[in-house]
Parts: C-alpha cells; structure tokens; sequence
C-alpha cells in the first residue's frame, strides 16, 4: 500500500518527501521536491534533511521536532525560505504540511513532507500591492484634488486632502465608505452623477473644463468652477470598470476674474486653453515609461498614435533642459520631483508647465518608479502678470496723492508706504522696516493706536483713528487715518488698505469751537437754572395767591345768601336780579381759583410715577359722572386700556376734564356718544407727529358726536383761558384743556384735538410706555 501511494506521489505536481527517525533522514523525495530543491535522487536519500539544507535548519527544525514528538500536524502559507539553488542563495515561498507518519504500533516514525512552491505568485502579489500602494500614495500626495469611487453606489473609496478641504469640507472619517449622493444630496440634478455613470458604463474618460459645481457643507453653500477628468478603474483582468478616479482642479478664481473683465476674457480666450491634468511613470530599472491620454494631449500628441520619448522631449524649450535634468537628479535624492518648464506643442505657442513626482525607492534604497503629473499653467502665469501689472500702476497712482497711503498683511504688518509716507518722515524704505511705522507716532498716542489697530485686525472691522505724526522737521501733526479689509473670494483678508490724510488746521479748529459750545452750553445751563427758579417761584407765588383769593370770595357768597335770605321781602326785583349775578359772578370766580389751583398742582415737579390701572380708574369717574350720563342718555364705548406708569392723580384729572366736556358739549337734538379707543403703537409709529422714533405709546382715542368746534381751533383750544362758546351757554373757565396738556406733557406725551362742528370731537393722547418708574427711567 506504501509503494502504491508513492507511486501515485511520484506523478503528483506538489513535491512530496518522506523524512524517518528523529535524525529526519530522506526516505523518499518525487521528480517535483527534487525539482524545487534543485537536488537529485543520488545526492539526497539516505541523508538528514539538515545536512542537505543547512541553510534552513534554524527555520524548519523547530516545526519537524515539533510534528515528531507532538503528533500534530504543521502546515504554513507563504513560508518563506532562502534556499542555496543553482549555486546561490535564493529567495523562494510555500504552502507547506508536515504530517507525522506512524508505525504498525501507532508509535511515531517519521514525518511525510508535502511543499507546493509559491514564489511567483507571492512575489506577483506583492507587486501588485507595491503598486498598489504607490498608486493610493500618488492620489494622496497629488497637487490635484483627487478621489476614487467605486461601484454602482459610487462609494467613496478614498480622497486626498486638497480634495477634502478645498472642495468637500468634511473629514475623511465623515466621507470614507459612504456613497457619493449620500454625502452630497445637492449633486441630484447636477450633470457629475450622470457623467460618472456614463464613465462606469462606457469604460471612457471624461473631461470637462470650467464646470460649475456647486457644494454644501457645514461653512455653507459655495460654488466652484473646475477642471475636471474622470478616468475608469478596469479590473486586474482588463475586463469591467469596478470605479472612478475623479481628478478636478479649481479655476473659480480664474473664471471669476475673467468674468470681472469681458475684454480681457476675450483675449484669453483666443490665447490660452483652459487647463488639464496627465499623469505618467517610470519604471527607473528598465527606464520604460507610461502616460495618461491627457499627458500626451498636454504635449499636443494624438494619444491614439504610438509614442516617442525623444519627440516629448524635444517639445520642451532648450533653457528648460538644464533645469529639468538637475530636479531629475534631485530627486534621486530627495524623493520629490518638482520643476516647471516651457512647451511647444507644435504650434510655435510656448506654454507654461509645472511637474510634480515622487520617486520610490526598494528596500536596499534604490530607486525603482517614478510617478508623477504635469499641469497647464499657463493662465495662471498670465494672470500672475497682470496682477503684477496692475500692481505697478496702483504704485504710480498711490506716488501721485499727497495723502499716506499704506498696505498691510491680514496680520497687520505694514509692508508697503507710498511717497507721500516718506516725504513726510523723512525716512528712507529701510529706515521705516528697521524701526518700524510706530516711530512716526507721537508717543502719546501709541499705546491707543495699537490697541485699535489689533482690534481691527481680530474682528475685521475698518480702522479709523485720529493721532500725530511726526513730520522730519520734529514738528507734529494730526492725522485722520482710515483702513478697511480687503477680503478674497472665500471671505478671507487677503490685506489692509489704509490713508492718512492731514487734518491738522481742521482739528485745531474743531478744539477751538469745541471750547466756545463748551462755553455757551454753559451760559445756556446757567439760564435754564435761572428759568426754573423762577418759574418755581412763580407756581408758589400762584398756588398762595390762589389759597389767599378764596377767602374773601367765600365771605362774597356768604354775604349775598344773607341778604337774599333776610332781606328778601324789602329787595326790589330788580336787586334781587344784582345780587343772583353778585353770586354767579363770585361761583364763576371761585372755579377759576380752584382750576388755577389745579393748574399749578400739575406744574409741581415732586409728582411720583406709580403703575396705574387705567380700567379702574376711568370707571371710577363715570360713576362720578354717572348723574350727568343718565340725565342726558350718552351710550359709553369703552376698549379696555392698559396698566401705565403715570401719576395717578394727574391721569385721573385728565380723563375727567376730557369726558366732562364731552359730556358738557353733547348735542341735545340727537342720540349723544361717548367712545374711548386703544391701541399699542411699536416704535416708529407716527414719527411724523414728533413722537420719539425709539420708544414705544399708549393711544388713546376719546371722541364724542356733541356740537364739535371748528377745526381751525384745535391748536388754541389748549390754551390757558382760551373758550370757544360763550360763558353764559356753556360753563366754565377754558382752563381744563390747558390742564390736559400740561399732564401730557408732564408724562412727555402728546395730545392732538380735531372736531367738526355739528358732528363732534375727538382727543387724541400718545403716552409713552415707560418701562420703570417715570421718564426720567427712559
């Protein structure tokens, strides 16, 4: 049964070796172990295994003692042993089974070997990885935003950084794995999702130039304009696109730009084509070198035609060699290839070019690939130049004004003076960067222009300061300087931009008229205290006056019923009709002193503001009222009304001359009415009444439908003694308005009257709604 199997062993494609006793001598060994130990029947049976090969004593030992005297099988993967073949040391890989052979006994015996050679699988894997690796490093390290997707879903596989934070935004942790709609909904209907399906089916590259694409994240929405190639990923096989490598470039800024200027779009357009990206590499041991279709259409190359290295070269300018030899030599040296070189494309147009690479190096150190990409760069160079051009005549311009102008960098370094600064200092462009802008200014002011100055710089707000400078006579004088940011298309300050312009005349000026209003707001305080003591002494002089002028009118009335009363049989009619007029004439005095009374309480300055419930308080004088009401059938409209703060005593006296006079003044001839109306005013309701733009009223409305007044009146009305009907028809002093007013102005608020005669009145009160307690509060 042993020879049968072994006769089977011998014909099998694994190599198979029998290995007896703990010494490990070579029973049995077929053509395909032979083959891979590259040793012949002769020069191993009969013989330890160790002194066949020595050099993998150390290796294999432990594992063949192991299966002996254990009795359990080994078995390895990839096993790597250094094997001496065609008389050298050489690296190989197997997939290994020691099993362990057993006598009749069941004791152990020997060790049956089965090895099947993997070396060139092994070493294929790993360059697949290797190249792999280097391809994934390439898209890492590209100057271009790059990514890969895969499948259907278009998962993202990985993306670089230019990728993730010029472009996305995000994180690689927020986008890795993830599929692309996913993560950016606001691709749905624009025309990326649809090419890369395209490009997944076709097997086809596509490109683009100056797309819009427009990106949400957490910093908002932008909008980008890019350069863009989306290249299929085949499977090992040649056979199926499993993804897409997505290369973009961003020429927002250039696009933008050229949209600023249309003139010079035009130009650019008939002489610059938009830009692309090729990629290429070199195998540095056999110098075989691979290109991208783009990289050869950089070149002006049909990437459909076979290729000559020397005609590639031969397109670039000769001054250009020099330097593309010498960073080819670098990096050897450095592992980074870097240099930028002009093109011929065959149409005798030179255009700019700039190369990146990244030299991979073997485990010895050697250098064994080369990849790299290569960029258009030739719109960026022009636009670099006409910045530089513009530049220049902001130079000249800024050289021409006789005010300073200054630039600085978004840290606030000042790194540019026109003329003008020097003329001033008297200090020479290398004077000013040795002790800096600071020196000019006066001592005094340094500390504070600092501080303004790195304010501005943090928060982005303009500068503005006026401060000295030192002139180069040593005579100092003030200035008005101004700065304002200049931002970039992301909102970032690219610099400042400042002036300073003389304003010392002015300044002096402006002290000398400050200290003449100084003086008059002085002289103007001075008569306003004046005034006030005065009209205090008034408002007593008229609060005892009126006190002292009722006694002797309460003696009049009391005289006159004395003598109506006593003599009354022996008084003519004609008498009796002198003292009635005596009594009303002494009535009507009376009511004159109480309402001057009241005129001059509402004059008082101690009055005290308290929460004032205005519901309780006008139903408190209608019940006052309720007599006259009933008696001349008046319909009360009420709306209910606020809580304010006001002087209770002084509101009430307003709201009880106002609804006495439409009670007094109602027409008898028709249904009377009284309706009281309210309404919350926000600020800046009415303003063109002079009301206050940043408070907010109370309104209130108190119109009746009595005999009314002509319109033309409503100003005088509220004047003290001012009477529109005479005394004998409708009673009273025409003092009451002028109390209303007074009120209203003491809770610095308005009143407007408007009537119509034979229809009625209407009193309008804007009360401002204090917060705390009175105006002074505001």
């Amino acid at each position: 049964m042993k020879r049968g199997f072994w006769e089977i062993a011998k014909q099998a494609p694994v190599g198979f070796c029998i290995l007896t006793g703990d010494e490990f001598i070579v029973e049995m060994a077929n053509e395909a172990f032979l083959e891979m130990a590259d040793k012949t029947e002769e020069g191993i049976l009969n013989t330890r295994i160790f002194d066949v090969f020595p050099e993998v004593r150390e290796l294999v030992e432990p594992a063949l003692l192991n299966v002996y005297h254990t009795g359990n099988p080994f078995t390895a993967t990839d096993y790597k042993v250094d094997l001496n073949r065609s008389g050298k040391l050489q690296t190989a890989y197997f997939n290994l089974i020691y099993q362990p052979l057993r006598n009749d006994e069941g004791s152990i015996s020997g060790i049956m070997v089965i090895a099947m050679e993997v070396t060139d699988l092994v070493v294929s894997r790993k360059k697949l990885e290797h190249r792999e690796k280097n391809f994934r490093q390439m898209v890492m390290e590209s100057p271009i935003a790059m990514t890969i997707l895969r499948g259907r879903e278009l998962i993202i596989e990985m993306a670089n950084e230019l990728m993730l934070t010029k472009f996305w935004r995000r994180t690689a942790a927020e986008v890795n794995g993830r599929p692309l709609l996913e993560v950016f909904p606001e691709l749905e209907g624009q025309r990326f999702p649809d090419l890369l399906m395209h490009v997944l089916d076709s097997g086809e590259v596509c490109r683009d130039k100056e797309a819009e694409a427009i990106v949400d994240a957490k910093d908002g929405r932008k909008v980008f304009f890019i350069d863009f190639e989306y290249a299929p990923l085949m499977e090992e096989s040649g056979e199926g696109v499993t993804g897409v490598m997505v290369s973009a470039y961003d020429v927002t800024e250039t696009v933008l730009a050229k949209r600023a200027a249309k003139e010079a779009e035009e130009r650019l357009k008939l002489a610059i084509e938009s830009t692309g990206m090729g990629t290429y590499e070199v195998d540095l041991v056999d110098n075989q070198m691979t290109y991208s279709r783009s990289f050869l259409q950089i070149f002006g190359m049909n990437p459909d035609l076979p290729v000559d290295r020397k005609a590639l070269v031969s397109r670039i300018h000769p001054d250009d060699l020099e330097i593309r030899r010498k960073a080819h030599e670098r990096s050897l040296q450095t592992g980074v290839l870097t240099y930028e070189f002009r093109l011929n494309r065959g149409d005798n147009e030179w255009r700019w070019i700039k190369a990146w690479g990244r030299v991979l190096f073997d485990e010895a150190g050697k250098p064994i690939r080369l990849t790299g990409t290569i960029l258009d760069t030739t719109e960026e160079k022009l636009t670099l130049l006409a910045l530089r051009s513009s530049e220049k005549r902001f130079r000249t311009l800024a050289d021409t004004l006789p005010a300073m102008v200054w630039i600085s960098d978004p840290e606030g370094n000042l790194y540019y003076y026109n003329r003008s600064v020097y003329e001033y200092s008297g200090f020479t462009p290398e004077d000013l960067a040795r002790v800096g802008w600071i020196e000019i200014v006066h001592p005094e002011d340094r500390k504070e222009n600092i501080e303004k100055w790195m304010h501005s710089i943090q928060t982005g707000e303009p500068f503005l300061f006026e401060h000295r400078f030192r002139r180069q006579d040593g005579a100092y004088r003030w200035q008005l300087s101004r700065a304002v940011p200049q931002y970039n298309e992301n909102g970032q300050v690219e610099m400042w931009v400042g002036s300073s312009t003389d304003i010392h005349e002015h300044k002096i000026f402006a002290d000398e008229l400050e200290q003449q209003v100084n003086q008059r707001t002085q002289e103007l305080i001075d008569s306003n205290e004046a005034l006030l003591k005065s009209n205090t002494e008034l408002a007593q002089f008229a609060y005892v006056a009126s006190h002292d002028l009722q006694e002797p009118l309460r003696k009049i009335q009391t005289f006159v019923t004395m003598v109506s009363d006593l003599e009354s049989s022996r008084i003519s009619e004609k008498g009796a009709e002198i003292l009635q007029r005596l009594r009303s004439t002494a009535e009507r005095m009376q009511q004159l002193v109480i309402d001057l009374l009241s005129y001059s309480r509402v004059n008082k300055m101690e009055n005290h503001f308290t929460k004032t419930d205005l519901n309780y308080l006008v139903h408190t004088i209608l019940q006052q009222l309720e007599e006259s009401i009933d008696h001349r059938q008046i319909k009360i409209q009420l709306d209910t009304l606020p809580v304010i703060w006001a002087v209770p005593f002084q509101i009430e006296q307003l709201f009880t001359n106002l609804l006495s006079n439409a009670i007094k003044f109602s027409d008898q001839g028709k249904s009377a009415k009284i309706q009281i109306r309210y309404q919350y005013l926000h600020a800046g309701k009415h303003t063109e009444l002079g009301l206050n733009n940043n408070w907010t009223y109370h309104k209130i409305e108190v119109e009746d439908n009595g005999i009314g007044f002509d319109n033309e009146y409503r100003d005088r009305i509220f004047q003290v003694f001012q009477r529109l009907h005479g005394k004998d028809t409708f009673p009273g002093t025409g003092i009451g308005l002028a109390i209303c007013k007074k009120i209203i102005d003491n809770h610095q608020g308005l009143i407007k009257a408007s009537g119509t005669i034979g229809k009625g009145a209407m009193f309008t009160i804007f009360i401002p709604n204090f917060s705390s307690e009175g105006p002074s509060n505001i």
